[in-house]
């Protein structure tokens, strides 16, 4: 591996680091799987935290996913093969300075993704055993002013759907804690 690659293979683990932190990984795992020293991670800790997504015309830069980073720093140190069809450092949206990709969302990719996104939380609830960490924070998504928006765009009355999934979940058995609004 030449230096550009040994330099790049650094940034890609220093900021994956960073987005793990900001997900809740503990430094012991991070020191194992990452092979590096406490100081290091603190290092890491002090870079500059994720900005929230930009916006340039159409496109929207999201930061890339802390599992996305963690592959890509695997393949570039030599730790992984390239995946047939992972193409995200060729893709033209891919900035790597800010380690973000544009994408240009339209009204249907919005309206698509809210519809969705109330769609997945809800499925999630019947999948997960209601003591689990995963629950609570779908309960909690559930409750928030992002949740009640996604539910305006997709035509759904926030409150009457609340109001069926606190029924759902009464008739499964399952620990409710959705507050009343």
């Amino acid at each position: 591996m030449n230096k550009t690659q040994q330099k790049a293979a650094a940034r890609l683990r220093d900021y994956c680091i960073l987005r793990k932190l900001e997900n809740g990984a503990q430094k012991p795992y991070l020191k194992r799987v990452f092979g590096v020293p406490s100081e290091h991670i603190d290092r890491c800790e002090n870079l500059e935290a994720s900005k929230p997504p930009r916006f340039t015309g159409d496109f929207l830069f999201h930061p890339i996913d802390h599992d996305i980073l963690f592959d890509m720093w695997r393949e570039a140190s030599g730790l992984r093969e390239r995946e047939k069809g992972d193409m995200t450092l060729l893709d033209p949206g891919f900035d790597q300075e800010t380690l973000t990709i544009a994408i240009r969302w339209n009204n249907d990719d919005v309206d698509e993704f809210c519809y969705r996104f109330v769609q997945f939380i809800a499925e999630r609830l019947d999948d997960q055993n209601d003591t689990s960490d995963y629950y609570t924070e779908c309960l909690e998504t559930i409750e928030s002013d992002f949740f009640a928006a996604c539910c305006k765009v997709s035509g759904l009355d926030y409150e009457r759907y609340v109001e069926a999934l606190r029924f759902k979940l009464k008739q499964c058995g399952k620990k409710n804690q959705l507050t009343q609004h």
